[in-house]
């Protein structure tokens, strides 16, 4: 029987975590979607539904936000297999949310746990189900600054 290259999986599965992150914050929507599986499922604040369902809601939703991060801390990654495993990401996320006429502009700050399986097909790895718990979130409005 083979041995598993945990540290392997890990490091690509964070690699995917960090890619994910990056084209949220970029608006990247095929990006995105490249980090799931067709059949994924997100649970993802408001949202829950299948992959694809998610990146067409994201289209809609991000427009409104004028600047986020998404700032990954802890990652701890749990391989269960050679094609499976979990993890537990910790995520401080920023958004700024420009003025409009029916509102000021509002800056968000949230500490949310990404909850993720992945499962490995065709050598690749992706994400087959994701979960999103707020730990903590706090919104401001007024003047904010960004570019």
């Amino acid at each position: 029987m083979k041995s598993i290259d945990e540290t392997g999986i890990e490091r690509i599965l964070t690699r995917l975590l960090l890619h994910y992150a990056r084209a949220v914050d970029r608006r990247d929507y095929e990006a995105i979607a490249r980090c799931y599986w067709d059949d994924a499922r997100d649970e993802h604040g408001s949202f829950a539904g299948n992959a694809p369902d998610y990146v067409a809601w994201l289209r809609e939703v991000l427009p409104n936000v004028a600047v986020s991060s998404h700032q990954f801390t802890n990652i701890l990654v749990d391989v269960e297999s050679a094609n499976a495993a979990t993890s537990e990401t910790y995520c401080l996320n920023v958004n700024v949310f420009a003025a409009t006429d029916e509102s000021p502009a509002t800056h968000t700050t949230s500490l949310l746990r990404y909850l993720d399986r992945f499962e490995r097909r065709d050598g690749e790895w992706r994400i087959v189900h994701r979960r999103v718990v707020t730990d903590w979130s706090r919104a401001e409005t007024g003047p904010v600054s960004y570019r």
